[in-house]
């Protein structure tokens, strides 16, 4: 078990219920960190704040066996289905749930932890209000933990089988088999339930999968749902049509420079970062970076950093990689505003600079995966780099006409600007209030 997350049951008496209920209530806690549980609430009879739950031990470990795959699979969408699978309060059954969410981007998940009101009937409101980030790894083997402990606690005063033992059963099946895992990882991506996926779509992702790519093609189900397949044909055709292909130049000098450097740090925001420096540095770029450049620099014509490809699924800007010469790809998108192709096409720079060979497509997508996060950290910096931002204002937070004159400048959005300086700390992130930006919302606040 790892001190990085973890969930500890302190098991209870209850004279009450079925048997399964009564031997599975638990004094619960979720300790984040050194000092935080995600579980601190005021038990408002009681007027005593303490740092566990008394909750259904099966309950919970049940939600996480019927959810484990889009738990582990399924980026943040916001949907309702997304919710009912990744926030604890959904959980029900009488109890009163912590405010607890898991999204995932595929290398970390983020638990998100919001204090709760009180409400009348209730006999206690949550306390804490913040975000963690933890390693995949680490929460599968906290979830692991936690349920093998309720199943042990089932076993050892029952003498019958029990659901929650035959759900783990086949999850844990699924996840030894490499083919079945897959399946359910597609699945997942899509925001289908195990097994609920139709047949005919998966066979239909089999023979798309060798013209793009196994991890290409999760990136786009993630944003495609049920039309990956048909988006994906479409981008067959796109492509097939194209001549307008792109060179990174050095590119077998700087991608093992970039895969050795860049990858020394966790987060995926600093890697995406620190990259774009390296690239900046080795092809001799300084202050912004202007549409004649960028074309000249990647031998891509200009018009098509301006105008929009026709016939490009809605959602995507993909890179089609060069079968004979992997630094080369084409580049499609349907992005209008000059600045949003711009920011687009660096993004799949990105990409191929650092994606898996076997990919040939190179997904540029609005999910929140951890390939999409390194890409708009790349296109962030390398568009408009924070050391060149902090030299023109200094400490001072900006006006937005002052951050509008900076956008003009560098050839990117504001939107952009204001995430650059909320990440660097001149901006409070409050600034950015609820709208949706390229990096500052993937940043996570303990690390």
């Amino acid at each position: 078990m790892t001190d990085a997350f973890r969930i500890d049951c302190a098991w209870l008496p209850r004279e009450y219920g079925d048997e399964v209920d009564r031997v599975t209530l638990a004094e619960i806690s979720m300790p984040l960190g050194s000092s935080r549980f995600a579980t601190t609430l005021e038990d408002v009879l009681a007027k005593t704040v303490r740092s566990s739950a008394r909750l259904s031990a099966v309950q919970l470990a049940e939600w996480f066996a019927c959810n484990w795959w889009r738990l582990c699979w399924e980026p943040w969408d916001g949907t309702l289905s997304w919710r009912m699978s990744h926030k604890m309060s959904n959980i029900g059954g009488g109890y009163v749930w912590p405010d607890v969410t898991f999204s995932t981007d595929w290398e970390a998940i983020q638990i998100s932890v919001r204090r709760t009101d009180w409400r009348e009937g209730e006999p206690v409101r949550y306390l804490e209000d913040f975000d963690f980030r933890i390693s995949l790894a680490d929460f599968e083997m906290g979830i692991d933990g936690m349920v093998d402990g309720t199943i042990a606690r089932l076993a050892s005063t029952l003498s019958r089988p029990t659901q929650l033992s035959a759900l783990w059963d086949q999850v844990s099946r699924e996840r030894r088999c490499p083919e079945r895992s897959e399946v359910r990882q597609l699945e997942a991506c899509m925001g289908y339930d195990p097994g609920e996926a139709p047949a005919e779509l998966i066979d239909q992702m089999e023979d798309v999968r060798e013209f793009c790519g196994s991890n290409a093609m999760r990136e786009v189900a993630a944003v495609s749902k049920d039309r990956t397949v048909t988006d994906i044909r479409t981008l067959q055709s796109c492509a097939a049509s194209g001549d307008s292909v792109a060179r990174i130049p050095d590119f077998g000098e700087i991608r093992p420079l970039i895969m050795a450097e860049a990858n020394e740090w966790e987060i995926p925001w600093r890697r995406g970062a620190t990259a774009a420096k390296i690239a900046r540095k080795r092809w001799g770029l300084n202050g912004s970076i202007d549409t004649a450049t960028l074309s000249e620099l990647f031998s891509v014509p200009a018009v098509k950093l301006s105008e929009p490809d026709s016939d490009v699924p809605s959602r995507l800007s993909v890179g089609l990689r060069r079968d004979d010469s992997p630094g080369q790809f084409g580049f499609l998108s349907n992005r209008r505003h000059p600045h949003a192709r711009r920011f687009a096409f660096v993004r799949l720079v990105a990409d191929n600079l650092t994606s898996p060979d076997s990919d040939r497509l190179l997904p540029a997508t609005d999910s929140r995966t951890v390939r999409q996060k390194f890409q708009r950290a790349f296109a962030q910096e390398f568009l408009c780099p924070i050391d060149e931002l902090k030299a023109r204002f200094g400490q001072d937070a900006p006006t937005g006409d002052a951050i509008d004159e900076v956008a003009e400048d560098y050839a990117v959005s504001p939107r952009l600007v204001e995430a650059a300086l909320v990440n660097s700390g001149i901006l409070d992130r409050e600034t950015l209030g609820d709208r949706p930006v390229e990096m500052a919302s993937h940043r996570p606040t303990n690390g």
